[in-house]
Order: C-alpha cells, then sequence, then structure tokens
C-alpha cells in the first residue's frame, strides 16, 4: 500500500470519526435584538456591527423577527435575504444526502466579514452563506457544514455559555497577504479561512475555532496581559481581534491558526529572522517561510474624553484594503457636547475623530471609564506555575530542580524553563504552540486530558554554559543546537503537570514538573490526573445518585425510574467514547504511517529539492510527528480506558442493581423502602464494609524485605492495590488488580475469602536491569488475594496451569 493511498485511507476514517462527534449539548439563544440592534430596526445604515446587525464591504444584515435583512450599499431598501430570512438547503433533499438541513425556526444571532456570512439559530446551529464568488464554494448557497477533517454543523457549546461576545473573521482575497513580524509578505493562497472568536463569561478567555479545524471550542488565544486583561467586549475582521475593557483601555492582534504558527503541515515558518524578496501580491511567498512568533497585542491609543463624552461597549473593527493594518476601529459613544455617534480611526492612527450617528444606547452600556473598579478590569494572568526534577532514563539527577512560572495552557503561548543547583541558575525561554489533533475536545489540558505542545527554545549559546558541570551537560543534551530550531522540542502538559522529554545517544532526558511538588512517577502521576476527566467525575453526578440515607415512596417511582435511565446513559456513554478513542487511534497509526512513507520519498526524490509544490514536503515532514504525537496520546488514554471504565461500568451496574431492587420492591409492596445496605459508593467503600484497611504493613516473601500493600485510594472507582518492597531501590510500581473483587465481596460476605488478582509492574527506569527479579517475574501473572480474618495474603500462581502451585508473595503482618 503506497503512502498516499494510506493517507487517503486515514483521511476518510477521520472524517467518519468527525462526523459521528457531533456535540451532545449546545446551548440556547435568545432574540437580544431589543438591546444590539443599536443602529435602530431596519436602519439607512448599520454604523457598529453587533450581535444581531453587522456590515461588511457591500451588504448590511440585520436580524427582525428571527429573519436575516439585507440591504447592499446601493440600494435604500431592505429585503430578506434570499427570500426566505433564513438558512435553506438549495436543492433536491434526495440528492443531498448528508448535506441536507431542515430551515431553523429563528436566526437569534449574526456576524459577517468580507465574503462569508454565519448565522447561529435558538439551538446554537451555525450555518454559513458566501457572498461573493470568492472561495471554490457557491456564492448565496447556505451550507450548515463547518471544519475539518469533515464538514460538520459547529455548535455554540458551554464552554461559551454567557459569552459577553462572538465575532468572525476572513482572511482572503480581499486583504490578500499576511505581514510576519519580520515585515515578510506572505500571499493568502488559494482558499483563505474563516475563523470564529468567542470572549468567554470572565472576558479574560477567548476560544476560537476555524474552516480547517474540528468543529469544537477547544483552542484559545492568549489575552493582553498574559491573559489578565479583562474585556467587556470583542469586534473582529480580517482576523484582527479588537477588545476594550470598562476603562476604555483597548488592544488589538492579528491572529488567528494559520498566523500563530500552529499548521506546520501546510506552511513553512520560522524563529529566525530574514527577508525575503517576493511581495505579498506574488502568490509564491505563500510558500515562503512565516516568521515566528505572531505579533504581539498592541495598545491602541486612548480616546481623549471631555465634557459630556463617554464611550459604550459597543465597538467595532473592519478590513478596508489589503495587508495586516487595512482596518477601521469604532468605538460608539458620545462627544464632549453629548451627541450621540462613534469615534473612528485607522488601526494603526494615533488620532481618534468623531462622527455623528443614529445610534440608541441604553445606559447600561456606557463603560464606568475612569470610575470603573480595578476588579473588573485585570485579573489573574492565565499562567500555571511547577516545579520539578530532571531524570535521567526514569532516575532523577540529584542536586538538579527545575521550574517553570508560567506556562501558558493557550494554544500559543510562551513560558521560561528555570534550571537550579546549589551553585548555578539558568533560564531558557520557550514559544509554545499547540499540537494540532483531529477529534473534538473539550478543554484539553484543564479537564484532565493531556495537551501536546511544540516548543521553540529561544536563547543565547552562553546560557548553557554554568558554573556547574553536571547541569551545563544536561542542558547542552537538552538544548544545543536547538536555539530557534522549530519545534525541536514537545511537551505534554495539564493544569497540574508539564513533561519535556529528549533523547540522545540512548539517554532519555526528562523534565517532569508538577502544581505540587510529588515523589510520584511521571507514569503514575499522569494516569492520577487523568481521573479528573468529566465523563469520570460524572459517575458522582447527582442526576445519577439515590441517597442512601431517604427512605422512597410509590411516589418517588418516577425519580428512581429516571436514576435509572441516566446510569443505564452512562454507561453507554463510557462503552461510547471507548469505541471513539479506539478509531482515534488506529486511524492515527495508518495516517502516520502515510505521511512517513510520502515524507521519505520526497526527501530522496527531486520534489524536496527543486520546489515544495504543492506542499508536499511541508505536508508530510511534520504531518507524520503530529499524527504520531495523536497516535500516543490516544494509545495512552485507551490503555487507560481499557484498564479503568469497565470496573467503572460495574459499580454503576451493581448501582443499577440495587435501585432496581429498591424499585421492584416498592411497586410490589406499596410500602416504603431504603436502599440495599451492601451499596456503596466505590471500591475503597465496598472494602471497608467488608473490614478490608487500606494499608498493610507486613513481609514480602520472594523477596525477603519488609514490604507495604496499600489501596490506591485516588482511584476508588478501581479495585487497585500497590505493593511496595522496602530493599527494592528502583523505583518500580508493582500493581495488584482485584477484577472479581466485587462480586467476591457482596457474595461471600465471610469474614475469610479469595479473589483473583493480576499483577502488572511499572518499571521506573527503562533499564529494566535494574528490577529486582524477583519483581520481573510476577509481571502480567495471575495470584489470589486472600483474606484470613485480618490478615492479608497475596499468592502468586506459578508453572504451566495444570501443575500450577501458589507461592507467597505478600503476608500482613499482626495487628
Amino acid at each position: 500500500m503506497n503512502g498516499m493511498f494510506k493517507i487517503k485511507r486515514a483521511y476518510r476514517i477521520l472524517c467518519s470519526i468527525a462526523l459521528c462527534m457531533a456535540p451532545v449539548y449546545a446551548i440556547t439563544l435568545y432574540d437580544t435584538t431589543e438591546t444590539t440592534n443599536i443602529s435602530g430596526q431596519l436602519p439607512e445604515e448599520v454604523h457598529i456591527s453587533t450581535l444581531t446587525q453587522a456590515f461588511c464591504t457591500g451588504y448590511s444584515f440585520c436580524l427582525h423577527n428571527g429573519r436575516i435583512w439585507v440591504k447592499t450599499d446601493d440600494s435604500t431598501q431592505w429585503e430578506l435575504f434570499l427570500s426566505t430570512g433564513l438558512p435553506f438547503y438549495k436543492g433536491s433533499k434526495h440528492f443531498a444526502k448528508d448535506k441536507w438541513f431542515d430551515p431553523p425556526q429563528a436566526i437569534c444571532e449574526i456576524a459577517c466579514d468580507d465574503d462569508t456570512l454565519m448565522a447561529f439559530d435558538t439551538n446554537g446551529a451555525m450555518y454559513r452563506c458566501y457572498i461573493k464568488d470568492t472561495t471554490p464554494e457557491k456564492p448565496f448557497v447556505w451550507t450548515n457544514g463547518f471544519g475539518w477533517p469533515a464538514k460538520d454543523t459547529f455548535y455554540q457549546l458551554p464552554s461559551v455559555a454567557n459569552k459577553r461576545a462572538w465575532a468572525m473573521g476572513v482572511r482572503r482575497q480581499s486583504v490578500l497577504y499576511h505581514e510576519d513580524i519580520f515585515g515578510n509578505q506572505h500571499h493568502y493562497g488559494t482558499m483563505g479561512l474563516e475563523t470564529l472568536y468567542f470572549l468567554c463569561e470572565n472576558g479574560q478567555e477567548i476560544r476560537f475555532t476555524d474552516s480547517g479545524l474540528p468543529t469544537d471550542l477547544s483552542r484559545s488565544i492568549l489575552g493582553p496581559e498574559r491573559g489578565s486583561f479583562i474585556a467587556r467586549n470583542m469586534s473582529v475582521s480580517a482576523d484582527t481581534i479588537f477588545l476594550i475593557n470598562d476603562a476604555g483601555e483597548m488592544y488589538t492582534r492579528l491572529i488567528d491558526f494559520d498566523t500563530m504558527g500552529a499548521d506546520p503541515m501546510w506552511f513553512k515558518y520560522t524563529y529566525k529572522a530574514y527577508k525575503q524578496n517576493l511581495s505579498g501580491k506574488d502568490y509564491l511567498s505563500n510558500y515562503t517561510e512565516w516568521g515566528l512568533p505572531n505579533e504581539d497585542w498592541h495598545r491602541q491609543p486612548s480616546i481623549p474624553l471631555e465634557g459630556k463624552a463617554r464611550l459604550s461597549r459597543f465597538i467595532c473593527i473592519f478590513q478596508n484594503g489589503q495587508g495586516n493594518y487595512a482596518r477601521e476601529l469604532r468605538v460608539a459613544g458620545t462627544d464632549s457636547e453629548g451627541t450621540i455617534g462613534y469615534y473612528h480611526k485607522s488601526l494603526r492612527g494615533q488620532t481618534w475623530s468623531f462622527t455623528p450617528a443614529r445610534l440608541s444606547i441604553q445606559e447600561q452600556d456606557f463603560i464606568p471609564g475612569k470610575d470603573a473598579q480595578p476588579k473588573l478590569l485585570h485579573g489573574k494572568p492565565h499562567e500555571y506555575s511547577y516545579t520539578g526534577h530532571v531524570l535521567k532514563n526514569g532516575q532523577p539527577v540529584a542536586g538538579i530542580t527545575c521550574s517553570i512560572p508560567d506556562f501558558t495552557l493557550t494554544t500559543e503561548g510562551s513560558c521560561t524553563l528555570h534550571f537550579d543547583t546549589s551553585d548555578a541558575h539558568t533560564e531558557i525561554p520557550l514559544y509554545l504552540l499547540e499540537v494540532w489533533t483531529y477529534i473534538t475536545r473539550n478543554k484539553p489540558g484543564l479537564d484532565g486530558t493531556p495537551n501536546n505542545f511544540f516548543a521553540t527554545p529561544v536563547f543565547e549559546e552562553k546560557q548553557l554554559d554554568t558554573t556547574n558541570k553536571e547541569l551545563s551537560h544536561i542542558l547542552h543534551t537538552l538544548f544545543g543546537n536547538k536555539n530557534k530550531e522549530i519545534y525541536s522540542l514537545v511537551a505534554e502538559a495539564t493544569d497540574q503537570y508539564v513533561e519535556i522529554t529528549s533523547t540522545k545517544e540512548n539517554d532519555i532526558y526528562t523534565l517532569f514538573l508538577t502544581k505540587y511538588n510529588t515523589a510520584l512517577t511521571p507514569q503514575f502521576f499522569k494516569i492520577t490526573s487523568i481521573y479528573t476527566q468529566p465523563l469520570i467525575q460524572y459517575y458522582s453526578d447527582d442526576s445519577l445518585v439515590l441517597s442512601p440515607e431517604r427512605t422512597y415512596t410509590i411516589d418517588d417511582t418516577s425519580e428512581i425510574h429516571q436514576k435509572i435511565q441516566a446510569n443505564i446513559k452512562y454507561i453507554e456513554s463510557l462503552h461510547n467514547e471507548m469505541e471513539v478513542y479506539k478509531k482515534y487511534y488506529h486511524g492515527a497509526f495508518l495516517f502516520h504511517w502515510g505521511f512517513k512513507t510520502v515524507d521519505v520519498l520526497t526527501t530522496i526524490t527531486l520534489i524536496n529539492k527543486i520546489v515544495d509544490f504543492p506542499k508536499i514536503k511541508t505536508l508530510t515532514h511534520f504531518g507524520g510527528t503530529i499524527i504520531q504525537k495523536n497516535a500516543e496520546k490516544y494509545k495512552y488514554l485507551l490503555a487507560f480506558q481499557a484498564m479503568s471504565y469497565p470496573y467503572i461500568v460495574e459499580l454503576v451496574q451493581k448501582r443499577l442493581d440495587f435501585y432496581q431492587e429498591l424499585l421492584e420492591t416498592i411497586v410490589r409492596t406499596q410500602e416504603p423502602s431504603k436502599l440495599n445496605a451492601a451499596l456503596q459508593a466505590d471500591y475503597t467503600a465496598y472494602m471497608k464494609a467488608a473490614g478490608i484497611r487500606t494499608t498493610y504493613k507486613g513481609y514480602s516473601a520472594n523477596t525477603k524485605s519488609k514490604a507495604t500493600l496499600s489501596q490506591v485510594t485516588v482511584f476508588p472507582l478501581t479495585p487497585l492495590w500497590e505493593l511496595s518492597i522496602d530493599n527494592d531501590t528502583s523505583g518500580t510500581i508493582i500493581r495488584i488488580e482485584l477484577p472479581n473483587i466485587l462480586t467476591d465481596l457482596i457474595e461471600k460476605q465471610t469474614e475469610s475469602f479469595t479473589s483473583d488478582i493480576v499483577f502488572i509492574t511499572f518499571a521506573g527506569t527503562p533499564k529494566k536491569e535494574k528490577q529486582s527479579p524477583s519483581v520481573k517475574k510476577l509481571t502480567s501473572k495471575p495470584g489470589i488475594f486472600e483474606k484470613d480474618g485480618n490478615t492479608i495474603r497475596i499468592w502468586v500462581m506459578e508453572g504451566a496451569r495444570k501443575g500450577a502451585h501458589k507461592k507467597l508473595v505478600f503476608e500482613s503482618a499482626p495487628i
């Protein structure tokens, strides 16, 4: 199978996965025309774009009675857009197949920029229509498909509920080119892109997606002042964001997924300053290296206010020419005489002018200005602090600590790595860019699932040489020849930890830093953080759980039935997520090898020597790495799910059995009843009810040393124990799973019983020879957990199946 065929096949797999991942929960939207139609009802001119009124070159749009009305610049008459004012499929349902959609009942929010109109209905679903013949798709045809690798319906999700604003920007033929931080211009290509930006409820978080990303809102932009700036409102045009806060302070920034540098499969990037000869009007300039980092936030000059002059929350930006700076800014308000209108200037202009206009601004829409409360202007920076250590082949390097006080978990950002010894200190700045992924997500890095970042170090070589010889060696190993080398490191991070790994000469160096300093190995600590995933936390949600203390009557049967159905759906969700992650992993694996095959071919042929056209080498060079990181992450998450989800399902099923028993008892007897006292919240609770403690000190027979047997109480939804051997210094973790313990505890209910176990060991170091031989022999072998009164014994089964005999591994000491 050749590489390109593998890519195409994997692409089809990814599309099918994406299509099955439509959001389950979307927010409901409402009519806000009374508070946002500030230009009046179907006005002569729309001066300021809002959620219900918008304009772009050639057109103005207004919402009225849930319908979209349109007026061209050369007309004075408003009319329903495309005759109905509602999105509809233009064609036969029979031939449309999966592209067909029913017209919505009403439209609640709109936005337009350049050649694109977007609208959201009451169910939070988005529709898109091109209003110029500037894209491969036909103009004036509604579609509800958006994103990549599959076009799906995009919904406003709970992560942007109670948003302060949303807006969209188009970077295409009208703006023509992007100018990078080094002053090099890059043609928009043949497609361009549309990007949606959401200013969240806290005013600090900006989430986004675009036409080349999966249909979710998992990606975010670092706001002004390291994310501490609290914006009151936002407007966007040509992917330039315009923000204002309650004091009237304003920032702008041109940034999208491509310009920030997060799309190395389609664009070349560099952190090394250079000058090119091509103009942005030259199509080939699209193929040159885009300079990084992306431009930073630009503080706009303040609007001078005298007399009755005031500013409102209503702001607007719109593109009016080519390049980065062809934008006009507008802020609605009053002048010194109290006349209503708007202040305006060019993007990089220094002076604001005022133009009177027919606007309706309510008192609550004026911002406090100089009277604004400081707590409404600035919050905490979007930075996370970690401390940790350097590991070489899994073992901590003594005397060296590392820390990051300012890691940004946004899609683009930066941080500084600090290294310290008793006699040396050095700092290495890193630019961070999220590794692209093809799945829909929630809040990676913040919801228990890890996020991967490309990291590019930017430093001076002298920073690698310190007064500490060992630290200098490690710094040269980690960062030597990597200064400004694009994406030369990869970091895995959540709000609980950061892990950066580098391999050189068969040695694996790992920087592992955590929110709270820990002695746990990286592998074990990362597993603990996964347990904060929303789907796992949902296990204890009130919508699933009946109180064990309460007495239930015939009047409560409806509630009990609802809980039963909710638990059944929860089990289905667990099964469905496992199936989806299996598809993610297998699709990524196939996609990865397709990329690698084509990358090799382009390297050994003239394709790479002549011109990277049409971006075959660019696509495959980083594409393979990106998909590989996706595959590694999903393999890891899938392994975790395979270990934990069946146990969670078992607990939920047991809960269902008891709920069903309660329901049947009440219906049969017509008498009040309580839940069976045997029902417990989790495995730890079931064992406690059976008189099993969480920790046992004792003796390990096969290693002839003291040992400790402990329940993994941080994982109460799984029946896991750990056996630690006192004289084993390898850092090895011996995990003991009890797959049948729940059935054994409930059915046997005796002081003494046995239950099957399985041993699985985790090496503290990749060099297996450092493990105790007696520990290595336990791996994946069956065994027996024995409770004999107050004594706990762990046995391992040795020998062939028919001639197997048990050998004592651990026995607890007398109490």
